[in-house]
């Protein structure tokens, strides 16, 4: 970010002006990309066959609720608007009435809860699960938050996740006087080996046992996340992890009614990522209802980055290029016409490590195109389509480079489609973590006007 913009005031001066005249580097979001791509997640969950496919005679009005996860865009307008309402704020809200509402949301961050606050006030958001095995160090704030959003509206609920025996120790030793019981949630490792509990183990059987006896923790549930979905290059792979999360949550909730010697216990049963919640269907849910699903359970869907999608959501073949709703736009500042691979031309951009990340691609490149590079060139209308991906970078540069081989028959306009100082949108691999790294987002909405800036949830 330009020191210019060091100041919310200063970047909001930009407000009115195109784009294109942004200091460089800087990250733009697409709010009708959003709002659309938030529309088709909400769209699906809400599909009347779903619901029919999980009720039961015991429980005839079942349905699929969602939980998003508030770690990509790290907003008070992007999570407003995953929860059904109105990215544009309350006032708005009649133009996504026919939206379904919820009420839930997953942080990976103090600074995520901390954030969410007016939406608590206004009455919209009433459940938080913090998403990541509990710490000892943020127990006293945690209990602080959740008294504080307990006094704003009445039923609210903020759960912890655990995955080990211990964290339940921190829980008892950290516990300050008149807490009232956390309500926990037991992440599962279905085969992600990232965090959670594997079920059938000896540590599952003695976590569900020490839950169950603890004064300061109630079970409420349990949580799986296909994180290696992300490696998925079609429908048929990323629904084999699907199945994996239904199977892990499913399969948890059955062992510990077993482990408890109580059939009675209902939970909530959380699966997700954008790709699996993107392929989420009818079929699918009416195997799990018929096969696994207790009566008295809740089936919930979450996922995170559906709200601005990037190349590695474009590579699964579940989402298009013109979906991604976020870019990095960096300006030329160097050329090289023969320095390339095979001899091909290179940009040098004022945009490294710490505007774009160095996240990379998921997949094979020569099978899935979109997996190639560190991120992807939107390129002029009158060049070609042959792709320019960011093929390294450094702290504060990164190298642009055309992909193929130079055949001798390109125009001037394929081999040099930007002129030095041109800016250059470039797509994100991984969008939740390049948004990271910016102070602003600076706001348009289907056009090359800014409209707004918003300030996301920075840091911990």
């Amino acid at each position: 970010m330009s020191a210019a913009l060091s100041d919310l005031k200063l970047a909001k001066e930009y407000i009115g002006k195109p784009a294109n005249s942004l200091p460089s580097p800087a990250f733009i979001v697409d709010k009708s990309r959003v709002a659309n791509n938030v529309r088709r997640m909400l769209t699906k969950v809400a599909d009347p066959s779903i619901a029919a496919a999980l009720a039961t005679t015991a429980n005839p009005t079942r349905t699929l609720t969602f939980r998003p996860h508030i770690k990509t865009l790290k907003s008070l307008e992007v999570t407003r608007a995953a929860l059904g309402y109105s990215i544009n704020g309350p006032a708005h809200d009649l133009a996504v009435a026919d939206l379904p509402k919820f009420d839930a949301v997953v942080a990976s961050t103090l600074a995520e809860i901390r954030g969410v606050k007016a939406l608590v006030q206004e009455g919209i958001l009433k459940d938080i699960i913090y998403g990541v095995p509990v710490s000892r160090s943020h127990l006293p704030e945690l209990s602080a938050l959740r008294k504080e959003y307990s006094a704003l509206i009445p039923g609210f609920n903020l759960s912890l996740f655990v995955d080990d025996v211990g964290q339940l120790e921190l829980i008892d030793t950290a516990a300050i006087p008149d807490d009232s019981p956390w309500q926990v949630v037991v992440k599962i490792d279905a085969d992600e080996h990232r965090a959670g509990a594997r079920v059938g183990t000896p540590e599952f059987e003695a976590l569900i046992k020490e839950i169950e006896s603890s004064p300061l923790a109630t079970l409420r549930g349990f949580y799986a996340h296909a994180g290696m979905s992300y490696d998925a290059w079609d429908l048929a792979a990323v629904q084999q992890h699907l199945a994996r999360e239904l199977g892990a949550v499913t399969g948890a909730a059955t062992s510990a009614r077993t482990i408890l010697k109580s059939e009675s216990h209902s939970f909530l049963l959380s699966i997700g990522a954008t790709p699996t919640a993107h392929a989420l269907s009818h079929p699918d849910v009416q195997a799990l209802a018929q096969t696994g699903l207790h009566a008295d359970d809740t089936l919930e869907l979450h996922a995170g980055n559906f709200v601005a999608l990037d190349l590695q959501q474009v590579s699964t073949s579940l989402a298009a290029l013109d979906d991604v709703a976020c870019w990095l736009q960096a300006e030329t500042v160097g050329y090289y016409p023969t320095r390339g691979v095979s001899g091909g031309p290179e940009y040098l951009l004022n945009a490294g490590v710490l505007a774009l990340t160095r996240e990379p691609g998921h997949g094979d490149p020569s099978k899935v195109e979109m997996a190639r590079g560190l991120a992807r060139a939107r390129v002029p209308w009158e060049a070609s389509t042959t792709g320019w991906v960011i093929s390294r970078v450094s702290q504060e540069h990164g190298i642009l480079e055309r992909v193929g081989p130079v055949t001798g028959s390109e125009s001037e306009a394929e081999l040099k489609p930007w002129k030095l100082g041109d800016k250059v949108a470039l797509y994100p691999q991984h969008a939740c973590i390049i948004a990271a790294m910016h102070k602003f987002y600076f706001v348009v909405d289907g056009g090359d006007t800014v409209v707004d800036v918003w300030e996301p949830w920075k840091f911990w």
